[in-house]
């Protein structure tokens, strides 16, 4: 299990960071009840369930808030005690929980294409079955019992499906560095893709149980020893209409949710983030220890960023604590003068060096940024974002207002500027309210570790960086070198990673059903070419014959249609928590879906009935 021990919307996330550092906490951080950062990690005892564990862990906290008053009144966190918690996760849920929702959207996905590849094999093996009837026959009248038939059938339907299954499988061995680049960051330190015995098994059982289950039914037919006629029955034919329904309806279901997750992508890339990512160069530098006085941390900022700046190309740089979309989390609660204590009034805060904002084209929509002259010495002051303004001073303006952070005792802070809001907790969560700080007057936990450097297109190398940060402190590590576009795409990876493979899986149903189409068609022409020769022997003309054909194939078209589009409306339904600026009932969805569907089946329709328009009365009257 996971315990985090956090207040309201703090989460300290690095993706970057894969670092394992011994706690040794000093005797301040020892009394600082208020930092909050940290994840505890424990094992359950045999028989213990996690509603008894968590009870536990709430007796706990509620004892340590009464044997610390401070704990809860001392100023710094006084708005969020009403909703402080302690939080416990099994650790199953905190390594994959983000992913869940991915791997059994790609589960069905996975499932539906292999039946609708299975609706195609027992097709052609029920169109098999009716061409061999004679044989059957035959070998039934030589003596050949029925179940003797059956497993000859059977057997066949054994061999196709391993042959399949093992194709299947080498394909999956030589698809293994793509799969590997399509696992998401957050398991790719402990997933491990590689054709396991578990998987090898789960294969042979797999082609093993669809071989029976998808073949059973045509050898059933061609078994049977009193099948002597070579054309379909009618029971046949409602089979085939059947199957080729169910994968029509399957790929339209597939389709539509592809086509949501499409949208769903585009709208969240198209989601304004406020500061401009494009020529944006990162890194992050965290101090150590030896940096714990303020005036060393100072000095370390202004020298590393006066000898950036005269890089070439470089056009501006800013350090501040954690950039946007990396650290989700970082919360302090405040006070308001004038104003009592409130629960859940609490804000993100960063602090940032003088040009930070200007580099990351963050604007300043009234009053004024951070500047040098923000010192230790100077009056304490702080720019909010436009939500935290709205939100706590709907009615007024905020500048000039003064706000708490930490105990009674702590200075005012003035509000001189109001910028425009980022999206930090990321693009998909709503917007929460953040306070900058200056890096000269803040000494709380987390000081300013990430630099972004505006360039003239892209023109900063990583040695360029390391060689200026390096001449200030030569043991200092440098990591996370990248572009603010690349941390875009990282937040936007699952995404794109759902979107790209359901609209893979989607494309290849599309595929599998017009050839299963296609297929049906074609056979059942075939079997009718002396039905068809005959009407225009008795005078039908050509587009009759297209309309007739076409016509009965479509029904079946239109009808898998129908039940996809019931099918695809409660599938929608459970994706809905994974959509993204559009609805689970996006008619556009549905209707261009459909339209596609038609068409697609139209064209697979028109090859096979164009062919059964130009049969010759006389050949076809000789067929058989």
């Amino acid at each position: 299990m996971v315990i985090g021990i956090l207040p309201p919307g703090f989460q300290f996330l690095r993706k970057d960071t894969d670092l394992w550092i011994p706690i040794a906490f000093s005797k301040q951080e020892l009394a600082n009840r208020d930092a909050h950062y940290l994840t505890v990690v424990g094992r359950l005892k045999p028989g213990v369930t996690m509603p008894q564990a968590q009870a536990d862990i709430d007796a706990v906290a509620k004892r340590i808030e009464e044997l610390n008053p401070s704990f809860a009144l001392d100023g710094r966190f006084t708005a969020a005690v009403a909703t402080r918690r302690v939080v416990l996760v099994p650790l199953r849920e905190q390594l994959a929980g983000d992913v869940r929702s991915t791997l059994i959207l790609l589960l069905v996905a996975v499932a539906s294409i292999l039946l609708i590849a299975c609706a195609n094999v027992a097709n052609l093996l029920l169109s098999r079955a009716i061409g061999r009837s004679k044989e059957m026959s035959l070998r039934a009248a030589l003596g050949a019992s029925r179940p003797r038939l059956l497993r000859q059938l059977l057997t066949e339907s054994l061999l196709l499906s391993a042959s399949g299954g093992a194709a299947g499988l080498l394909l999956a061995k030589l698809s293994l560095g793509i799969l590997t680049r399509l696992v998401p960051a957050s398991m790719a330190t402990r997933t491990r893709l590689e054709l396991s015995g578990t998987v090898l098994l789960f294969s042979a059982l797999l082609s093993l149980a669809t071989a029976i289950v998808f073949g059973l039914t045509p050898a059933l037919r061609a078994s049977k020893p009193t099948t002597v006629r070579s054309g379909p029955g009618r029971g046949d034919r409602r089979l085939r209409s059947i199957l080729v329904i169910a994968e029509t309806a399957l790929a339209l279901v597939l389709l539509v949710c592809a086509q949501l997750m499409i949208q769903t992508f585009l709208r969240l890339r198209a989601v304004d983030p406020v500061f401009r990512a494009e020529n944006v160069v990162t890194a992050r530098t965290p101090l150590p220890p030896r940096y714990a006085d303020a005036s060393r941390r100072i000095a370390f900022y202004r020298h590393v960023l006066e000898r950036i700046a005269k890089l070439p190309g470089v056009v501006s740089a800013g350090y501040v604590t954690a950039l946007p979309l990396t650290m989700k989390g970082g919360t302090r609660g405040f006070q308001i003068e004038g104003v009592p204590p409130a629960p859940g009034r609490d804000a993100l805060n960063r602090q940032i060096t003088p040009d930070y904002l200007r580099t990351m084209g963050i604007r300043i929509l009234q009053g004024r940024g951070i500047e040098d002259r923000d010192g230790p010495q100077a009056p304490k002051v702080a720019v909010i974002s436009e939500t935290m303004a709205q939100k706590f001073w709907p009615n007024e303006n905020a500048l000039d207002k003064r706000i708490k952070l930490g105990p009674p005792s702590a200075p005012w802070i003035t509000i001189v500027g109001i910028s425009g809001d980022v999206k930090q907790m990321g693009l998909e969560a709503p917007t929460k309210a953040e306070i900058y700080l200056s890096y000269q007057q803040d000494s709380f936990l987390f000081p300013p570790a990430d630099i972004a450097i505006r360039v003239a297109g892209n023109s900063l190398s990583l040695a360029s960086l390391q060689k200026e940060v390096w001449a200030v402190d030569r043991e200092l590590p440098i990591s996370g070198f990248q572009t603010m576009e690349q941390i875009l795409d990282t937040e936007t990876l699952q995404r794109r990673m759902q979107m790209s493979l359901l609209g893979t899986f989607a494309g290849l149903a599309l595929l599998l059903a017009g050839l299963g189409i296609y297929g049906v068609m074609s056979y059942a022409v075939t079997q009718r070419t002396q039905e068809i020769g005959i009407r225009m022997a008795l005078g039908a003309e050509r587009r009759e014959v297209l309309r007739m054909v076409i016509g009965q194939g479509m029904v079946l078209a239109l009808a898998g249609v129908g039940f996809g589009l019931a099918g695809a409306f409660g599938a929608t339904r459970l994706l809905a928590s994974l959509l993204f600026g559009t609805a689970a009932n996006n008619l556009f969805a549905y209707i261009s879906v459909s339209v596609l569907l038609i068409a697609v089946a139209l064209a697979a329709y028109f090859v096979p009935a164009r062919r059964a328009s130009r049969v010759d009365p006389l050949v076809a009257l000789r067929y058989e």
